[in-house]
């Protein structure tokens, strides 16, 4: 009678494991491509991280409970999991030799995707999905998707249109790719469902078109055409299984695509597609080149390469307008993987794009006709069109996050359901399983705990900023403390040293001279202002920013403190090291030795600036300077 119990007691628990296990599944699928919060300083793929992390290690856990209480999981054993665990592991190793190994664990403020912890985090959610769900799941999971989608159109285009819609997906470049890669899925659901769901499928295909129109970017047509011709290939080729009339739909929509990449028209009742600031592929190319040559097969490491571009970059790159940008990413996501993964993480990633889709050919060619056929036709040619459209743009959370629930979707569908595994009492191995769970659940409740401190430290930074543009900087200062004191990120600690030097100077011009609690004030501020550039340095000392800024801070405590001079000069001098190229720190430096009575070492940094940026030193009056200096005459202001 008390084992019945305990049974049925177990029964339960196993029931609401797998309920936690799907609802987190479906909430993901539901909210990735649709969240965001004002409350952070980064409204999007921050947040998306967050939640992507949360519930996929809630979900993680539910599964580890669900199995020990069950004693029995099972598997779908493929050579996908093979692959997407060795990119885990070329990431991890990627990481652990990092020049930033926090930021390569975690992101950098919204470029997050490419970070360790997210990998994890898909790699989590894509083994759950491919373990748990039958064709009963996928079916709810993809109208979820089609309802996701529809909402993140409607908000995407009231922004394009004028009407205060919002984004949710991130640049304009990143919605038309998002919206690319979903024609494929959306045509082939349109061709198996009935009714209102066939209805939703139109309507969302409507919208794909109308978001290409009005985005019109070059790479996104690029993307829809590869998505068409795969749906096309794979559907003649295998006449026997498919009705050719919906043929008609694809063949326009690369009609459509052709027409736009070969002409390239500018339709007149058609708002103009405004242009996005990225490298091109040539030189995110010779920046990947550099970086192999210094950090070997596993990269520069994750989410690093504002690093590589800074320390690598062209001096042509000073002629342009653009000289004082640092960008995060290159061109693309395979291109940029060169640089902070290396050839491993490279080859790894190839593995992981070409895989799927190689068994998803193989089944439709191989197997009989099944009603599966059309949708795995549609979730092979969404990788094909995310797989060729990473060659041409970078990748974000959403993106990211439909790639791998295609993967899983595809792993269910073409795979046989998977081989179950009992855990045996008393046996060794059966110990071991349990040492690992154990072990995950613990790694899992550690990475959920520091990522709610970064979480709280992000909402405590962006109310900081806000106080500040209301003028109020006491409270404001408060905040960013609260921010910084959680050690999550040097970005914290490198604003609080200037907004406390903004302050500090906001104090010193109307603070009285006699008043001592005026001057405890001002003395405060310098204190705050030193020892956070001091803790962003020792946070991230490869980042030229950090000190950029303390050799900026320096500079305007000369007289205040006596070891200033000095500094200027240290801080100066360590982010050229880091940045090479950039004529305004070669500036501030050579007036920083000139005001040290060293007008040789002036003469050298003002000559390497007139070099790389002919044109903004001549802004500076470089030349002009440069002759005085000579001369013996002014000083540099």
């Amino acid at each position: 009678m008390r084992e019945k119990t305990l049974s049925k007691e177990n029964s339960i628990i196993v029931t609401y494991c797998e309920w936690v296990l799907k609802f987190s599944i479906y909430l993901l699928v539901f909210s990735i491509p649709l969240f965001f919060a004002p409350w952070t300083y980064d409204v999007g793929d921050f947040n998306k991280q967050a939640l992507l992390i949360a519930c996929s290690f809630i979900g993680l856990v539910a599964w580890i409970l669900k199995t020990l209480v069950s004693g029995k999981f099972s598997v779908r054993l493929n050579k996908i999991h093979v692959v997407i665990l060795v990119l885990l592991l070329v990431f991890l190793l990627s990481t652990l030799f990092s020049v930033w190994p926090t930021t390569s664990f975690w992101g950098a403020g919204q470029f997050v995707s490419p970070a360790f912890v997210s990998l994890l985090a898909f790699a989590i959610f894509y083994f759950l999905t491919s373990t748990t769900f039958g064709e009963k799941e996928i079916k709810i999971s993809l109208r979820v998707v089609a309802i996701s989608a529809t909402l993140v159109f409607l908000l995407g285009l009231a922004q394009i249109t004028g009407w205060h819609g919002v984004n949710t997906i991130g640049s304009l470049g990143d919605f038309g790719f998002f919206a690319a890669s979903l024609l494929p899925l959306f045509l082939m659901l349109s061709v198996l469902s009935k009714k209102w769901w066939r209805a939703l499928f139109l309507l969302d295909l409507v919208l794909v078109l109308i978001t290409l129109l009005l985005i019109n970017y070059y790479f996104v047509w690029l993307i829809c055409l590869a998505g068409c011709i795969a749906v096309m290939l794979l559907g003649a080729l295998r006449r026997d299984l498919f009705d050719v009339r919906w043929m008609g739909v694809p063949i326009f929509f690369a009609v459509v695509s052709l027409f736009f990449i070969l002409f390239n028209p500018q339709i007149a009742w058609l708002p103009k597609s405004s242009l996005e600031v990225s490298l091109s592929n040539k030189s995110t190319m010779e920046i990947g080149l550099q970086t192999l040559k210094s950090s070997g097969v596993v990269g520069s490491g994750p989410a690093t390469f504002s690093y590589d571009f800074s320390k690598y970059k062209n001096a042509d790159f000073n002629q342009t307008s653009l000289w004082d940008l640092n960008f995060n990413a290159g061109s693309s996501k395979i291109l940029t993987a060169i640089a902070e993964v290396g050839v491993a993480g490279l080859l790894a990633l190839l593995a992981v794009l070409l895989l799927p889709i190689f068994y998803a050919v193989k089944y439709l060619f191989y197997e009989k006709g099944t009603d599966k056929m059309h949708l795995i036709l549609g979730l092979a040619a969404v990788l094909v069109s995310q797989g060729f459209g990473y060659f041409f743009h970078s990748s974000n959370i959403s993106l990211d996050f439909l790639y791998f629930f295609t993967v899983a979707l595809l792993v269910v569908l073409v795979f046989k359901t998977g081989k179950t595994y009992t855990l045996k009492p008393s046996s060794l191995a059966t110990i071991a399983i349990i040492f690992v769970f154990v072990l995950a659940g613990l790694c899992n409740a550690s990475i959920v705990f520091l990522e709610s401190q970064r979480y709280v430290a992000n909402v405590n930074y962006q109310k900081g900023i806000t106080l500040f543009s209301q003028g109020k900087q006491d409270e404001s200062l408060a905040y960013i403390k609260k921010a910084a004191s959680s050690n999550t990120s040097d970005m914290y600690f490198n604003q609080l040293s200037l907004f406390s030097l903004v302050a500090l100077q906001g104090k010193a011009a109307s603070a009285h001279v006699t008043d001592p609690n005026a001057k405890q004030a001002i003395q405060n501020l310098i204190n705050d202002a030193v020892g956070a550039s001091n803790s962003a340095v020792a946070f991230n000392p490869k980042n030229y920013e950090n000190w950029s800024t303390r050799g900026y801070l320096c500079q305007n405590l000369v007289g205040l403190f006596p070891s200033a001079p000095d500094c200027v000069l240290q801080a100066y001098q360590k982010a050229i090291e880091l940045n090479p190229k950039n004529p305004y720190l070669l500036f501030q430096l050579g007036i920083a030795y000139y005001q040290s009575k060293n007008p040789d070492k002036a003469l050298e940094y003002f000559q390497r600036m007139l070099d790389i940026a002919p044109e903004y030193a001549k802004q500076q009056q470089i030349p002009k300077i440069i002759d005085n200096i000579k001369a013996g005459k002014a000083s540099p202001k």
